[in-house]
């Protein structure tokens, strides 16, 4: 059965109508939010900028929540939804608690390429 069809098939599937509703608006959003990520936020968070890395992050987090809006089926929304708190939790549990690695990539990375201040 078709989304267009359940629809019209009653008041109880008022969500699917939503979503119908707001599918448009939303490529058009994860289209910006993209060419923010591309254009600004990676290559600010490879130069080092203070913050960049947490702006990149939360553009990140923002195309998962517009991917979510845009998935059609149920199993399609749950994966996306797990993988957004995956995702998440990571940078959670990165930016309270970094791991070894994890600084040690960002000071050889910082050491390679000075920021010019």
């Amino acid at each position: 059965m078709s989304t267009r069809k359940v629809v019209t098939a009653g008041n109880s599937h008022w969500f699917w109508a939503w979503r119908d509703r707001v599918r448009d608006p939303t490529l058009t959003l994860m289209l910006i939010v993209q060419g923010l990520i591309i254009l600004v936020g990676a290559p600010c968070a490879a130069i080092g900028y203070p913050g960049s890395r947490i702006v990149l992050e939360l553009l990140f987090s923002i195309f998962a929540f517009l991917i979510i809006l845009v998935s059609r089926g149920a199993i399609t929304t749950a994966v996306a939804t797990v993988a957004m708190i995956a995702t998440l939790a990571g940078v959670f549990l990165t930016v309270i608690a970094p791991s070894t690695s994890t600084v040690l990539l960002a000071l050889s990375v910082r050491s390679q390429y000075p920021v010019i201040e």
